[in-house]
């Protein structure tokens, strides 16, 4: 299993994700109120004695929501409040997405804010880190 996939499948257990059909991998779908997940091309290694490696690489997290009235901008604040509450229950619980490492911890990085908006629609982005160990 690739790292992507098991991020992917674990963001799409998440019960508030309106419509895990429009999760994509670096793409944010046309729809409305669909998600993106891209990797941030920065992480941290820290190589350890045995030759194992902690890595921490951090995932952005682009949701595409209605904006065109004044409601519409509060609930997908609201929601994206949830979808924050969300990934520390799953850190709290230690429910880490299966990558094929053993995974220490999931975070959040950045917490969600509006990055572009048209009349009709915003996207907002999330960024989420995910640390693990990898064998040589």
């Amino acid at each position: 299993m690739s790292i992507i996939t098991g991020i992917l499948g674990w963001v799409k257990g998440c019960d508030l994700v309106d419509d895990p059909e429009y999760i994509d991998v670096n793409l944010l779908p046309p729809e409305m109120m669909a998600l993106g997940i891209y990797k941030q091309p920065s992480g941290t290694v820290e190589p350890l004695v045995d030759g194992t490696k902690i890595i921490t690489d951090v995932y952005y997290l682009l949701f595409k929501r209605p904006a065109q009235l004044e409601a519409e901008r509060i609930s997908s604040d609201e929601y994206l409040e949830q979808i924050e509450k969300w990934v520390e229950a799953q850190e709290c619980e230690e429910n880490y997405p299966e990558i094929g490492y053993r995974v220490f911890g999931v975070g959040i990085t950045n917490t969600a804010y509006m990055m572009e908006r048209t009349d009709e629609d915003a996207v907002y982005q999330l960024a989420i880190s995910i640390t693990y160990m990898k064998g040589d």
